[in-house]
């Protein structure tokens, strides 16, 4: 649901902003890595519950994930999407070329 409303955003409302390349969008990619590191850490915390806790239950599954999704966004992502070239115009002339 953020992924959606943050595309939303950043493709319809703010249509009139120009960005000269994909930082924003890898940088909320790179993001969703938290979120989700969490889910993983409570998830094994769950499964440790019967077994008992040891100090670095959540840990190690939070750590695992935040390296298979760095390393998913820099490896396997750029095969499946061609990255475009990042566009030479600034901020100004990008809005010189929009005012009629």
């Amino acid at each position: 649901v953020l992924y959606i409303q943050c595309r939303v955003r950043i493709l319809r409302w703010e249509s009139r902003s120009y960005y000269g390349s994909r930082g924003l969008h890898d940088v909320e990619a790179v993001y969703w890595a938290l979120p989700l590191g969490l889910l993983a850490a409570a998830w094994e915390r769950n499964m440790e519950e019967t077994n008992g806790m040891s100090p670095f239950c959540g840990w190690r599954f939070f750590g695992i994930h935040l390296l298979m999704h760095l390393l998913f966004l820099r490896y396997v992502v750029p095969k499946w999407e061609p990255q475009m070239p990042a566009s030479r115009v600034d901020y100004k002339g990008a809005m010189q070329r929009l005012d009629c």
